[in-house]
């Protein structure tokens, strides 16, 4: 989805113009697999679907970095059971450090990380038969970047480019590949006697399929937001909504937030100038896979 605001002739002592560009929704797929720009769980599953009580199970991981930014902290934790059933001759956490992001440059793919679980199926009574469902939650520190061109021009030059029979338009907002969407939205522009203040809107949308989650403070939706202006032209005024606490922002209910900005041109240029407004969103987040596994009750034989 593109979206593009275009601004003509409005008599104003300094004209912003921005456009803005969405991108689609990465879905769930597979057998229940968490799919999404970041990292994504490629692969979870048993050797045998089918065990009998004491039989060893090893559950088989593989993740990857498919997003634009290097994954950090990447662990992974088996979920949906009760390990004290499930006997676990490994740990039931495994840390994958660090995974590299893919480089369309030298045309390689994003790091993978893959692992083992070995599990002892769970006591029933002969004759008895479990279905269970298995889980593994992914959590790793990721970031994501949105870029935002701006062309910046005072009113006389815009009425010289408007004789010319010329208009100014930008291309659109970029987002680094991501569980997190940002866009950036203008709203009308202000005349203001001395300083000219431009409000903006910053969307952040979760469209990962997982949680952003800040495991340090074990806080939930939690996203570190830092936004970098044109240096020697504007400044960053004061900000509003999503919870907004310096520099701090949360998502509603986990899904998407709307933070508010006003901008203040501080040196109007004496020519038209072409520069970007930078946002990085720092924030953790987890993904879930769900596989299955039947058990069938046996007597247990002593020796």
């Amino acid at each position: 989805m593109l979206k593009s605001q275009k601004l003509l002739a409005m008599v104003f002592p300094v004209l912003l113009v921005v456009t803005v560009s969405g991108c689609t929704v990465s879905p769930w797929g597979g057998y229940t697999k968490a799919t999404g720009q970041g990292v994504t769980i490629l692969e979870w599953k048993p050797d045998f679907s089918y065990v009998e009580s004491y039989d060893t199970v090893r559950f088989y991981l593989k993740v990857q970095n498919q997003g634009g930014e290097d994954a950090e902290n990447v662990e992974a934790y088996v979920t949906n059971i009760n390990t004290r059933d499930w006997e676990g001759n490994t740990e039931e956490r495994v840390d994958f450090d660090d995974l590299r992001a893919p480089n369309p440059f030298y045309g390689t793919e994003g790091e993978t990380g893959e692992h083992y679980f070995e599990l002892q199926a769970p006591e029933l009574s002969e004759g008895l038969t479990q279905t269970y469902k298995p889980g593994v939650r992914v959590y790793y520190d990721y970031k994501t970047t949105a870029v935002k061109p701006i062309t910046i021009v005072n009113y006389d030059e815009l009425r010289r480019l408007i004789h010319q029979g010329k208009t100014l338009e930008t291309g659109p907002t970029t987002t680094s590949a991501g569980p997190l969407r940002i866009d950036v939205i203008t709203g009308k522009y202000i005349k203001v006697e001395e300083d000219p203040i431009i409000p903006i809107t910053i969307h952040i949308e979760n469209t990962g399929g997982g949680v952003v989650y800040n495991r340090a403070r074990d806080k939930d939706y939690l996203i570190r937001l830092d936004i970098d202006t044109p240096r020697g032209y504007m400044t960053l005024g004061r900000c509003s909504g999503g919870g907004y606490d310096n520099g701090e922002v949360t998502l509603w209910e986990g899904r998407e937030t709307d933070v508010n900005c006003d901008l203040r041109i501080t040196n109007p240029p004496k020519s038209t100038v072409e520069d970007t407004i930078t946002i990085t969103a720092e924030y953790g987040y987890y993904i879930d896979a769900v596989t299955s596994v039947t058990v069938k009750g046996k007597r247990l034989e002593h020796v």
